[in-house]
């Protein structure tokens, strides 16, 4: 029903006493769509960084690992021909030995590496126990090698950086350290490097996002 004359005048002439507008004002409330703010559009540039900064990380690591992973069957196919290399030149220097010893001691030149070997230990048992230190060097390293041969070619070069990081015997970490040195960086495309350039960015993947795991739960929370 219309308000008469009076009311209508009285309503907007007649200010509201401080008790009638404190009630006015307790009763307004400002409701806001979830996840904005008065100043969301202050923020909107500063969430649009922090995104692209979080893409970045996430290719950056997972494209650096992917790379790095490429190169692991090359150093390992590297570190299995410096086996190699160091069992013939370890099986040169003992026959060369041998044959200064055959020579010296005037012992025939069929004599076995036994009897060798035992000249050397009644005159010179130093050198006797260095001719032997080789030759079990030189096995060690030859039953690597065949060990290494008789794996499958995705799992050969895992085995291989293993036994030359965890393995000290022999010298088998300066092997390991010189094929790394040695190796000259490169993106193959065949099985093996392509399986484990799949597993570094995978790898890199998972641990960016672990690295971002506490960054994205603040936002979240605030959000």
């Amino acid at each position: 029903m219309p308000l008469p004359c009076t009311d209508w005048w009285s309503t907007i002439s007649s200010p509201p006493s401080p008790a009638e507008a404190d009630r006015r004002n307790r009763g307004t409330t400002l409701v806001l769509p979830r996840g904005t703010s008065p100043a969301g559009e202050g923020e909107k540039p500063m969430r649009f960084l922090g995104e692209w900064m979080a893409d970045s990380i996430r290719l950056g690591l997972a494209l650096a690992l992917a790379l790095l992973a490429m190169q692991i069957p090359a150093v390992a196919q590297s570190y299995r021909a410096a086996l190699s290399q160091v069992v013939a030149a370890t099986e040169r220097d003992i026959a060369e030995r041998h044959r200064i010893a055959r020579d010296y001691y005037r012992l025939p030149q069929e004599a076995p590496p036994s009897e060798i070997l035992e000249s050397l230990r009644r005159s010179e048992p130093a050198n006797a126990a260095g001719l032997v230190a080789s030759a079990e060097q030189a096995a060690l390293l030859r039953n690597t090698a065949e060990r290494l041969d008789s794996a499958s070619p995705l799992t050969r070069p895992l085995l291989a950086l293993w036994d030359g990081m965890v393995d000290e015997r022999a010298g088998k970490q300066a092997i390991l350290h010189r094929a790394w040195e040695d190796h000259v960086p490169s993106v193959l495309l065949s099985a093996a490097p392509a399986s484990y350039g799949l597993g570094g960015l995978i790898l890199g993947l998972l641990l960016a996002r672990l690295l971002l795991a506490p960054f994205i739960a603040r936002h979240y929370r605030h959000a």
